[in-house]
């Protein structure tokens, strides 16, 4: 009977480790521009493609270069609003906004200030450098640099379902609005973003 026991024990100690090694899964790196579709979803492919098309629009446009020549030299300075996602499908649009951000500052066409979370806290450090901060040394309140304009967007889709076929077409568009008149300066839609998913038909 011991030895039954141990032969038992022996079973299930191995199945326990068999059970709690790794499961084959594999990584491999690859290029960040290679083209990925596993899902048929949005992914970093579309965001590229929809940023690279949209800030290309922008630096190209005669309205935009009016507008920064008619300011008489000055760098007009941009808020970053939202970018709504009113698509069928979970999307971080905050990507698409903060890589537009990022290549339209590095251009010098326009200066961006921080908005939202990262500017509560920036309000709030201020206040608490009133109290613990030399006075010679605390950021001074009431001295933000107002925003000239405001780059907000939004993402929407259609979704077309036949049999085992799905197609998902995205439609992108942003626009930089004058935050005193609410005048649009300028307007980008990108609608490049097509894809047809075929799924494999249930066997009976």
């Amino acid at each position: 009977m011991k030895k039954i026991m141990t032969i038992l024990i022996g079973i299930l100690a191995v199945l326990m480790v068999v059970s709690c090694a790794p499961s084959g899964t594999t990584v491999t790196r690859v290029d960040a521009n290679t083209q990925t579709d596993l899902s048929g979803f949005w992914n970093d492919t579309d965001v590229r493609i929809v940023c690279e098309a949209l800030i290309n629009d922008f630096l190209n446009s005669p309205r935009v270069n009016q507008t920064i020549d008619a300011m008489g030299g000055k760098t007009p300075i941009v808020l970053v609003g939202r970018f709504r996602n009113e698509s069928s499908e979970h999307i971080n649009t905050a990507i698409i906004s903060s890589t537009m951000e990022t290549v339209i500052f590095n251009t010098g066409k326009l200066d961006f200030v921080a908005g939202g979370a990262v500017r509560d806290e920036l309000r709030s450090e201020r206040q608490d450098q009133q109290s613990h901060a030399s006075e010679a040394t605390a950021a001074a309140l009431a001295n933000e640099a107002g925003a000239d304009f405001m780059l907000f967007g939004t993402v929407r889709s259609i979704v077309e379902r036949a049999g085992n076929q799905t197609v998902r077409t995205y439609f992108v568009n942003a626009e930089i609005t004058n935050v005193e008149t609410n005048q649009r300066i300028w307007m980008g839609a990108n609608n490049e973003i097509k894809k047809v998913i075929v799924q494999p038909r249930n066997r009976l």
